[in-house]
């Protein structure tokens, strides 16, 4: 949230595990670091460390480690405008047994991949179960506002008003939050990013230029470079 006493917290935690070590927790310090390494825009620190990353996570036996490192290396990727190198990866990491039943994230996130690759039919083919109920029926989880988000990318690619519509409607309450996957493994900024693309899609375009403009001064708040 841009909190100035989240560093302090985050440190504390470390000194924390120095005195009780926890390989759990210790890896999901180091997945939050990478998370910040890729806000503060040091990509190629920030791939490095998302590979020491998944090594932890292995090593302690983290059932979410190839979740995670999809995350890092698809927000690396996203941030640099290389995420359709990944495409392949995020259908993997989205049919894997190891994520929860109801996660849409990925599967989201592979559909806005293609759709900005010009895959537009991949796209469609993929969003078409994830919208089929509606996305107010789509599950509330620790992703869901990522999830979101790429449908919202995805649309605006598609020119998918309905979409777009109901993303814009679902997310204008969250608006002020960013838009974090898990753990906060993940920051892809300010939701309000979001909800003026959809704005924008719709064709409501001062809308979506006071959106864009707040989400760039909360970009600034959250560091997210």
């Amino acid at each position: 949230l841009g909190d100035p006493r989240a560093g302090r917290a985050l440190e504390a935690l470390r000194q924390r595990l120095d005195a009780l070590p926890c390989g759990n927790i210790a890896y999901i310090v180091e997945a939050l670091d990478v998370m910040l390494l890729v806000r503060a825009g040091r990509f190629d620190e920030a791939e490095a460390a998302a590979g020491r990353c998944q090594e932890l996570g292995t090593e302690v036996g983290e059932l979410d480690t190839l979740g995670y490192l999809g995350a890092h290396l698809l927000g690396i990727r996203w941030a640099q405008g290389r995420d359709a190198e990944l495409l392949d990866l995020a259908e993997e990491v989205a049919a894997s047994p190891t994520l929860v039943a109801p996660e849409f994230a990925f599967r989201a996130t592979a559909a806005a991949i293609a759709a900005r690759d010009g895959q537009h039919d991949r796209a469609r083919a993929a969003l078409a179960p994830l919208v089929a109920g509606g996305l107010a029926a789509l599950p509330r989880s620790s992703t869901w506002l990522v999830g979101m988000l790429a449908l919202v990318e995805a649309a605006a690619v598609l020119g998918d008003a309905d979409i777009a519509r109901q993303a814009h409607d679902l997310l204008v309450p969250y608006a002020e939050l960013p838009a974090m996957g898990s753990l906060a493994v993940v920051c892809l900024g300010s939701s309000e990013r979001a909800v003026g693309l959809a704005a924008a899609t719709l064709g409501d375009l001062d809308a979506a230029a006071d959106r864009l403009g707040r989400a760039v001064a909360a970009n600034g708040r959250l560091g997210n470079r």
